[in-house]
């Protein structure tokens, strides 16, 4: 290529480009303003550009939230701003579960031919418009049956009696979940606002199956107290445990974790008795806290007694050995005062009655006749350990895991 050819195809480039750029060539100053100008706007164009590339990701994310629900329950769950906090899917019956809390506020009920189709209308409201975590729940009363009455017959017959109403019903409860604790402040809160709301689902013309929705308007009538007038159809809710647990998951005296570990490992520890009541044969006073390994050592004749309570632990385990030997069903158990033990497993109700009856009856102490001719009264011995002069039957211990629970946030 020649010089002259060469540079004309340079100057036709900067025509070119010149031209694309709608300036001068002659103006230098021009162009490098312009330059700087272009070079701005187009910066400003890319970010504005970058922005909403970004805007769109997230739009196409929330988008899929919105879609896909909150089933997973993940930590993405909270983020998406398309939905209510509270999941209300209308294919979902949110019947109640363990884990919607070990406290709950029980709202209002249902009872009648339409009672499901009416308390699920509500929850799925109180979870769409209201934002609350609603739950349904089932429960059957039965009042066909006879029961055991006071009293016998002519025959010597526990007396049988029967409900006036001789019915069985279906009842549907709507119940508020997920507290952890009742003493969490979000459960008073949502309980002033569960009784103050008014949701449509309600309205005494459309319900026909909730409670005691015909004395509603009755008492606002007759009521002076102005609060008591503006209350909801849901005035009367109250807190309420989660009636899926067991009994001991609230026990109030139950053991604590402690005496639960000291008897769980123990060869016929009471805490694995599956029944309610037992009777309390036997009790062996301590004074300090016993180790299980030393108590073994103590049988084996590796250590001696160094405790009052060591020596009551061994006594008791020996005597429930000694008993389960012959037959009887006993228990031990331990805690930080003393060591007792029991017999028989029975459950709540007046059929059992006589069996723990009966187990009082063999374990009172025997009236024994001296060649003097006086009497004396001697305990039941097994194994030269003697048993308590009164026998009684007691509740078996159960170990309250509420409060663990509460302090893990396992419900929140």
């Amino acid at each position: 290529m020649t010089g002259e050819s060469h540079k004309m195809q340079i100057d036709s480039k900067r025509i070119l480009t010149n031209g694309w750029l709608g300036l001068s060539a002659a103006n230098p100053q021009e162009t490098s303003d312009w330059a700087l100008t272009s070079f701005a706007v187009s910066h400003r164009m890319w970010i504005m550009g970058l922005l909403l590339h970004t805007l769109s990701g997230l739009l196409t994310v929330c988008l899929v939230l919105s879609i896909s629900g909150t089933s997973a329950g993940g930590p993405w769950s909270s983020f998406n701003p398309f939905k209510s906090r509270v999941e209300h899917d209308p294919n979902k019956n949110y019947l109640i579960a363990d884990e919607n809390g070990p406290w709950m506020i029980l709202a209002t009920t249902f009872a009648g031919e339409e009672a499901e189709q009416e308390a699920r209308a509500l929850v799925m409201q109180l979870r769409k418009e209201f934002d609350i975590p609603a739950y349904l729940h089932r429960k059957r009363f039965d009042f066909s049956d006879t029961m055991a009455g006071l009293g016998v017959n002519r025959f010597g017959d526990r007396r049988k009696m029967r409900y006036r109403q001789n019915v069985a019903f279906d009842e549907w409860a709507v119940l508020v979940g997920d507290f952890a604790s009742i003493d969490l402040p979000e459960v008073e809160r949502t309980l002033k606002k569960i009784k103050s709301i008014k949701p449509s689902s309600l309205n005494l013309d459309d319900t026909k199956t909730q409670r005691f929705r015909g004395l509603r308007k009755y008492y606002k009538k007759l009521s002076s107290n102005p609060e008591k007038r503006e209350k909801g159809p849901m005035g009367s809710a109250f807190v309420t445990r989660n009636p899926l647990l067991p009994k001991e998951f609230f026990a109030p005296s139950g053991m604590d974790k402690f005496v639960y570990d000291l008897n769980k490992d123990w060869e016929h520890s009471l805490v694995h008795c599956k029944g309610q009541y037992t009777v309390r044969v036997a009790t062996f006073q301590g004074n300090v806290v016993i180790d299980q390994r030393k108590i073994d050592e103590i049988d084996r004749g590796k250590e001696s007694m160094k405790s009052r309570l060591a020596a009551a632990a061994a006594k008791a385990n020996k005597l429930t050995k000694a008993m389960r030997a012959t037959g009887i069903e006993a228990y031990q158990f331990h805690d930080r005062n003393e060591s007792i033990v029991t017999v028989g497993n029975f459950e709540s109700g007046s059929t059992h009655i006589d069996a723990i009856q009966r187990v009082i009856g063999e374990f009172r102490p025997e009236e024994i006749r001296m060649s003097d001719g006086t009497a004396r009264v001697q305990p039941k011995v097994y194994a030269g350990i003697p048993c308590d002069m009164e026998p009684f039957p007691i509740e078996v211990p159960r170990y309250s895991v509420g409060s663990d629970y509460a302090q893990a946030g396992l419900f929140r």
